[in-house]
């Protein structure tokens, strides 16, 4: 039995170390979603076509319009930016896929706008097994995910639950032990379509339309996550107090007086992914967004970092627009009227950040 285990161990390292060499030899992306996949692979084949893009979760998929900011941005830059947001992405998942952009060469893109958000503490167990849930887990990321764990400020409970979740999911991405082509969980981060420039706006009006007549070769999984996203909406609308439930917290923790910028691990990070971005002349610039849980977690790491590489929309005292029912699709999520708000106040605020004699054409 002895030789037996020995054997099985001995196979399973060999497994990872080949597999995490095909890794490193074959460095490619593959989110195991078809649209996603589409508009990744998209953005690299078309990569010079833009000079700014959007990374983040579902709240820069559907609150940017890329054509409407390029619009409404100052005239003196032309800017041609591309929505590369995706439903449920976060740290360290968006700080790979930043990774990979930046070790292009030559960096196509002068500017990256990223998400602000905490790194991913957990995931749900019934998505092992996906791609989408471990494509990410390379042998240095998983170390540097670590690294956060152990740096952060969180409690002994919840660093011994995330470290076992990071450890399960690298163990299985590194022994490629099978994968599903979906996440298992339609709600929120299957996939989204191809839409213009990567963005999906939410119109409750349009969904429904779409729904009681889907075209002929829609996929199940498209028209299940549809019909679940309009079910959000529903609920949200026989419940809103949920929405001003989290404006009060953005009240709250932006009201805060004497606020104290946090220095950790996840801060150090940032700061090395802001100075390699400037060795290739692409400036990284983080964006708070409205519509958060966790601002008053986030808004130390944002308050450490320098001017010139921020922007915030998310304080409800400055910015109530963004917390209104009118303009929401759900309480996570605004609709398609509050994101073309969304839009031309960031791209107010961008306009506002870069310089003269920092021009967007290369």
């Amino acid at each position: 039995m002895k030789k037996i285990i020995l054997k099985c161990l001995v196979l399973a390292v060999v497994l990872m170390v080949i597999n995490q060499c095909l890794y490193q030899l074959f460095p490619s992306v593959y989110f195991g979603q078809p649209d996603a996949d589409h508009n990744w692979n998209y953005l690299l084949e078309h990569a010079t076509d833009y000079n700014l893009i959007f990374m983040g979760s579902s709240r820069i998929v559907r609150h940017i319009d890329p054509e409407e900011f390029n619009a409404a941005c100052d005239p003196a830059p032309k800017i041609r930016s591309y929505n590369m947001g995706l439903g449920g992405m976060q740290p360290p998942e968006s700080y790979y896929l930043l990774e990979k952009i930046l070790q292009m060469k030559p960096a196509p893109f002068r500017y990256i706008l990223v998400e602000l958000e905490l790194f991913q503490t957990s995931g749900s167990w019934e998505n092992i097994g996906t791609l989408r849930a471990e494509h990410w887990y390379t042998f240095d990321w998983y170390f540097r995910a670590v690294r956060l764990v152990l740096g952060s400020g969180y409690g002994s409970a919840r660093k011994v639950k995330t470290l076992t979740w990071y450890t399960h999911q690298w163990f299985r991405h590194s022994l490629n032990s099978g994968y599903t082509a979906q996440q298992l969980r339609p709600p929120g981060s299957i996939t989204f379509a191809s839409w213009q420039h990567g963005y999906e706006a939410r119109n409750a009006e349009k969904l429904a339309a779409w729904l009681s007549s889907p075209p002929p070769n829609a996929r199940e999984d498209l028209i299940a996550y549809n019909r679940y996203m309009l079910e959000t909406h529903e609920r949200f609308l026989e419940n809103p107090e949920r929405l001003e439930a989290l404006k009060r917290k953005s009240m709250a923790a932006f009201s805060q007086p004497n606020r104290t910028p946090g220095k950790s691990a996840h801060h150090s990070l940032i700061r090395n992914l802001i100075q390699r971005a400037k060795t290739q002349n692409v400036d990284l610039i983080f964006l708070l967004t409205p519509r958060s849980y966790f601002y008053d977690q986030l808004l130390p790491l944002y308050d450490a970092l320098p001017a010139e590489h921020k922007i915030e929309l998310a304080d409800a005292n400055r910015y109530p627009q963004f917390y209104a029912r009118e303009y929401s699709f759900n309480v996570g999520h605004l609709n398609e009227a509050g994101a073309q708000l969304f839009t031309k106040a960031l791209a107010r605020r961008f306009s506002e950040l870069i310089t003269p004699d920092q021009p967007a054409d290369q």
